[in-house]
Order: structure tokens, then C-alpha cells, then sequence
């Protein structure tokens, strides 16, 4: 073993080791940059229709998984003359710019002023909890709540009203074993 110890590091120290490193590190040092350029496409070198098409799928709900459909692909290249870049290709180099631009523009919109949220959680018996949310701008001195005539009674009756009776009913229990205590002394 001492000796494969020293055949190894002799073997370190010749030239044709060393130029071979070199040129190996040279590679990978082309290759991350090559990898870095490709990955952080930005300014004239993105696509606009790539982008366009992106913001057109996900503003329509539409998921770009569907990209893939060979019907559509085709459909989409026959009638625009560009080629439709794969789903995972707008997801990793389009969507990310999509949703920075969309919140920009809703900071630009909502900055200094004051909104409301509205979030309604639908349950599913098969799906997990669904959450969607509006949000809008309040003009001065406007109240934003809405409520359906089902949703007040229904949601006072819970809220209120439930709690009431229980409460009663704990109470006139509490009172007649008072009451009963008395009575025995």
C-alpha cells in the first residue's frame, strides 16, 4: 500500500497529469458558464413569443403541460410559424419572470392605498381544502362587505345563537344543583 501511495503521488506531480487537469477544469469552467447562459436567458435573447404564449396559457388557466399535445403543438406551429418550445421549457426559463411582472404590477396598483381580501376555502370531500382569493382597491368611506341573507342567518345561528343555548342550558343546570344544594342544608 506505501508503495501505490507513492506511485499515485508521483504520478500527480508529472506534466501530462497537470495538463490534463487543466484542461479539465477549463471544460467544466466552459460548461457551468455555458449551463449559467442558457439558464438565465434574460433581455433580446428570451423569446417573445415564448413569452407571450406562456402568459396567454397561464392567464387562460390553461396548464402548459397541454403544450405537449401533439394536436395542439402542430395546430399552434401551422398557423403562427414558430416553433412551441416544450411546457418545462417556459416553465423553468418563463413563468418565474411572469409572476414577478403580475406582482409588480399589483404592488404598482395597491401601493399606498387601502384593500381588502376576501379568502373563501371550499372543501372537497375527494380534493384537499381549494382557497381563492379576491382582492380590490376600497375608494374613501366604501365598505366592501357583501353578505348573502343564508350566510348572515346561518352564520349568527353558529356564532350566537348556538352558543347562547348552550350556555343557558349550562347555567339553569348550575342553577337548580344550586338551588338543590340550598334546599339540603
Amino acid at each position: 500500500t506505501a508503495s501505490k501511495k507513492f506511485q499515485v503521488q508521483q504520478h500527480l506531480k508529472t506534466s501530462k497529469h497537470i495538463r490534463l487537469e487543466a484542461v479539465k477544469s477549463n471544460s467544466a469552467q466552459k460548461e457551468q458558464q455555458l449551463l449559467l447562459a442558457c439558464s438565465s436567458k434574460s433581455g433580446p435573447d428570451r423569446s417573445q413569443f415564448n413569452a407571450d404564449l406562456c402568459k396567454a396559457f397561464v392567464s387562460a388557466d390553461i396548464p402548459l403541460h397541454k403544450l405537449n399535445n401533439k394536436c395542439l403543438k402542430s395546430f399552434l406551429e401551422q398557423y403562427t410559424g414558430k416553433k412551441v418550445p416544450d411546457e418545462s421549457t417556459l416553465r423553468k426559463n418563463y413563468v418565474s419572470q411572469l409572476f414577478k411582472d403580475t406582482m409588480e404590477i399589483i404592488r404598482r396598483k395597491a401601493c399606498g392605498k387601502k384593500i381588502w381580501v376576501s379568502l373563501d376555502e371550499t372543501t372537497h370531500y375527494v380534493r384537499p381544502p381549494m382557497y381563492e382569493t379576491c382582492t380590490n382597491r376600497l375608494k374613501k368611506q366604501q365598505c366592501a362587505l357583501e353578505l348573502s341573507v343564508v350566510y348572515a342567518v346561518v352564520s349568527s345561528c353558529i356564532s350566537f345563537f348556538l352558543p347562547c343555548c348552550v350556555m343557558l342550558a349550562i347555567y339553569s343546570r348550575l342553577y337548580l344543583y344550586a338551588k338543590r344544594h340550598v334546599e339540603s342544608i
